[in-house]
């Protein structure tokens, strides 16, 4: 979303980027569809090790160490938004 706007999604995105974490992550994590705009301020968020997943509610940040944590839990939001 996109200044509260829905826009087409042309990135698939790892929530907390996998290589913070190691290679067993890469497949073994939470992703997100983001447009272009979006995912290159998530990008630029990701170099001060801050992760945010962009939720229906509003983005949620996180950190590395809470990687764990988001995996152990199963994820609330599986189907999007009007499914």
């Amino acid at each position: 979303m996109l200044a509260g706007r829905v826009v087409g999604a042309v990135h698939v995105d790892h929530v907390i980027a996998w290589k913070s974490i190691g290679p067993h992550a890469f497949a073994a994590n939470r992703f997100q569809s983001l447009c272009a705009p979006c995912h290159s301020v998530k990008t630029g968020l990701e170099q001060r090790g801050i992760f945010r997943h962009y939720k229906p509610g509003g983005p949620v940040d996180y950190s590395p160490g809470d990687w764990g944590r988001m995996m152990a839990q199963p994820d609330p939001d599986p189907t999007p938004p009007g499914d």
